[in-house]
């Protein structure tokens, strides 16, 4: 091989690994622009199911949209709760929380069941069933932006707020799987709102042990509220 056949052979390797960077660059670009296209499509569907099922009944529930926009841990959150009640709602009242990728459809029978003795509440957790998905402004998200900002801290607040603007002060908290994590951050936080508190499936690896709230929420008044 000669001095000029491997120049010849280095142009067109460089050549070649600039054509697979550039395509890669837009295949990149190209998926960005689709996951926003779908997000956009995403929020689109939730504000027509907003105008379609807000007010609608389902046996002996309604469904119901709430928006929280506020400043919450530092960032201004922006989140609309897709939830159901009953319609007694004078009754005491029952919150109920589902877990990981489910929704409030996970507790109807039990709902159905409880409607006509307490004030029951069923959320859509954040990014779940009806309630808004939320995502990054940017591609490049600041540290500030509460876009796609899922921690339990936050999520926990949001319900927080949710449950103050709907007027309840005094509650039941049932809770399952993921929506333990949110539940004992609740309890600890505001063991003063809650009258008793039932936890199912809860996870027990990793950070999720944090969670557990410290004090005593769940021996007071000899384990009534456990």
């Amino acid at each position: 091989m000669t001095m000029t056949d491997t120049i010849d052979t280095k142009i067109t390797s460089k050549r070649n690994t600039s054509a697979i960077s550039n395509a890669g660059l837009f295949a990149i670009a190209f998926l960005y622009f689709i996951t926003r296209w779908l997000l956009s499509w995403k929020k689109t569907k939730s504000i027509d199911a907003i105008a379609n099922y807000e007010g609608q009944l389902e046996g002996s529930l309604v469904h119901r949209f709430i928006g929280i926009e506020k400043t919450l841990s530092g960032k201004t959150t922006d989140v609309t709760f897709h939830y159901v009640q009953s319609l007694n709602t004078e009754d005491e009242c029952v919150v109920f929380l589902h877990g990981f990728m489910d929704s409030w459809k996970l507790w109807q029978h039990t709902l159905e069941f409880l409607a006509s003795r307490y004030h029951v509440v069923a959320f859509d957790l954040k990014g779940c069933g009806q309630s808004s998905m939320n995502y990054p402004q940017n591609l490049f998200p600041e540290i500030n932006d509460p876009g796609g900002d899922y921690s339990i801290a936050l999520q926990a607040e949001e319900i927080a707020a949710a449950i103050t603007a709907l007027g309840i002060e005094k509650f039941n908290l049932v809770t399952l799987d993921l929506g333990t994590i949110i539940g004992d951050l609740l309890a600890g936080q505001y063991s003063d709102s809650i009258i008793r508190y039932i936890r199912c499936q809860q996870p027990l690896i990793g950070h999720f042990r944090s969670s557990i709230p410290q004090g005593q929420f769940l021996r007071r008044n000899g384990g009534q509220n456990c």
